[in-house]
């Protein structure tokens, strides 16, 4: 074993050092390395180990979370803690005072500040179904895309005072009927409402988590917790029906994408052709790609996380789409994105080509409202085809078998039954 340093710097120069004790006039060293960290009067310490490259790594890995807007000790502690058995904090600040009544402004404040580790979706999402829930029991109109910021405001003046206790059985109950009362009648709204309302719930819930109600301590939750018993209402099918002939499909795309806009073919092709989802797509760093192992891989970037553990992994390519993408890298330079657009990170940086790809789609006839993503169904569909498994479709896919299944592969071949003797 080699011989442990009091203490060094790490590559990005943060100190890590080994804590000391005297006994008999002797100075002894834990064995594991230690990161201070002083934030607003928050103090911590972070246990990195015993490896001094691994302790150098991870406390430049702390550093960095805390370094951006926002970020504070208690959620680096939330982030790293589960690694490094160290969940203490020290403060020297008194705590807040307790509001007497928890609002759903409150709840969505607190669940913001303790969840970056969550991805920008999922956190808007889960703080967004918690306002709609309370707007529908308030009986007050759902918000349009259409809306103003000033109109978008007055909304959650009135939404955001709602106590998290009135998120009862009985009063989303009513607000659900409510809702299905007003499509009675049309089976295709019917479903698409049923399908809205259990979305809502379980974004909802996903604030009330057993991982983040120890983060809660301080508020006044309500005993039982909010959705606490709540099923979801029955749902129609969401199995994907395939309406596309994909063989046509492609034959055009190379006809017309190919020779005027090449960076929609690659686009159109790896969505058919990989099952990439749009933001793997619109982040594909060209260090991700490795033609000579034929395969794209999906990882955590700088500007880019996975939607879920089972999605970061590599994607195996056909001979044709490596020579066609061999072909376009070859055609570009001064890249670090395979597409084109802003070479930071945002919500879409490649706007411009996915916008021509989903239009070309919708005049061949793609007419959902995600027609990207139908390429990704119909690339599910075709692996299912060729294997017959949902489980080599749904590894195909990076998804969940049951979700694979539900939403993403259709029928593309016909199942007869031959009678005897007719």
């Amino acid at each position: 074993m080699s011989v442990q340093i009091p203490e060094f710097r790490s590559k990005k120069g943060h100190r890590v050092y080994r804590r000391s004790r005297q006994i008999n006039g002797e100075v002894i060293y834990a064995d594991n390395y230690t990161l201070r960290v002083k934030q607003d009067g928050n103090t911590s310490y972070f246990n990195l180990g015993n490896s001094k490259p691994d302790a150098g790594a991870t406390a430049d890995k702390i550093m960095a979370f805390l370094s951006l807007d926002g970020n504070t000790i208690e959620e680096a502690l939330i982030q790293f803690s589960e690694k490094h058995k160290n969940k203490a904090i020290r403060s020297t600040k008194a705590p807040k005072p307790v509001e007497a009544v928890l609002t759903v402004g409150g709840m969505v404040e607190r669940f913001l500040a303790v969840t970056s580790h969550l991805s920008p979706m999922t956190r808007r999402n889960n703080s967004q179904a918690l306002r709609h829930i309370a707007a529908g029991i308030l009986n007050l109109p759902k918000l349009d895309v259409s809306q103003t910021k000033n109109e978008r405001l007055e909304w959650r003046e009135k939404v955001d005072p709602f106590p998290i206790s009135e998120f009862t059985l009985e009063k989303i109950e009513e607000f659900r009927q409510r809702e299905l009362r007003k499509v009675a009648g049309d089976n295709i709204k019917d479903g698409q409402t049923r399908t809205t309302l259990n979305s809502y719930l379980r974004a909802a819930k996903g604030v009330f988590t057993k991982k983040l109600l120890p983060l809660y301590s301080s508020l006044n939750l309500p005993n039982p917790l909010p959705f606490h018993g709540i099923a979801p209402l029955s749902e129609p099918s969401h199995r994907y029906k395939s309406k596309i002939d994909v063989a046509a499909l492609i034959a055009d795309a190379k006809a017309t994408l190919y020779p005027t806009d090449k960076d929609a073919w690659v686009a159109f092709l790896l969505c058919i052709g990989a099952g990439l989802r749009r933001e793997e797509l619109d982040k594909l760093m060209l260090e991700q790609i490795d033609l000579e192992g034929r395969k794209i891989q999906i990882y955590t970037t700088e500007f880019f996380r996975p939607k879920a553990k089972n999605s970061e992994d590599h994607i195996d390519l056909s001979d044709a789409i490596v020579s066609n993408l061999r072909e376009y890298m070859d055609s570009i330079t001064d890249r670090r994105f395979l597409l084109p657009g802003r070479e930071i990170a945002g919500k879409i940086r490649s706007r411009k080509t996915l916008d021509a790809l989903m239009t070309w789609l919708r005049k061949r006839g793609v007419s959902d409202r995600t027609p990207i993503h139908t390429l990704r169904k119909e690339a599910g569909s075709m692996v299912f085809l060729k294997g017959g498994s949902i489980d080599l479709a749904a590894s195909f896919l990076r998804n969940d078998p049951r979700v694979a299944k539900e939403h993403y592969i259709g029928k593309k071949e016909r199942l007869e039954l031959e009678l005897p003797g007719l």
